[in-house]
């Protein structure tokens, strides 16, 4: 049985192929010449011209991306927003898959506060709240270590709004 790959989303085409890639320039030259031999590619370069045949069928997913990241890097980044980042990716890594509609909304919510950069703390609490809620044995120190870090960087309860 072929081992299957994860589903293609547009932060993995961002990682494989990078962030400043032109559709008709070097995509499409690309996957053609990928293409024509697939038998004797690499696992890589077999990866890689599927993840880019998936950037150009999904052009504006991939940009959209494609622009978070590059006005993320001219961006100052706090450590809550860094922590909260590391919190929200091992939620998905490790309990985003339980049928959690609350933590569904949470993540999305903390998502949508780091990309906006408003009212991150106030999101950031209600995920950490979640976690808590959800937190067991299974959870992996990863996510304990992730949910311990947001704590630190918080203010006191007593001192927030």
């Amino acid at each position: 049985m072929p081992k299957r790959t994860p589903a293609i989303t547009a932060a993995i085409a961002a990682d494989l192929l990078g962030i400043n890639r032109t559709r008709d320039g070097d995509l499409r030259p690309m996957v053609k010449a990928l293409g024509l031999m697939a038998g004797l590619n690499t696992v890589e370069e077999n990866r890689r011209r599927e993840v880019a045949s998936w950037a150009l069928r999904n052009w504006t997913a991939y940009q959209e991306e494609c622009s978070r990241r590059r006005d993320l890097k001219s961006k100052p980044v706090s450590p809550l927003d860094k922590a909260t980042r590391a919190l929200v990716a091992e939620v998905h890594a490790r309990l985003y898959d339980k049928d959690d509609r609350e933590m569904r909304e949470a993540v999305v919510d903390a998502t949508a506060a780091l990309r906006t950069g408003r009212d991150i703390e106030e999101a950031t609490i209600a995920l950490l709240d979640r976690v808590d809620a959800v937190l067991d044995e299974d959870a992996g120190p990863a996510l304990r270590a992730a949910a311990e870090a947001v704590r630190e960087l918080l203010p006191a309860p007593s001192t927030r709004p």
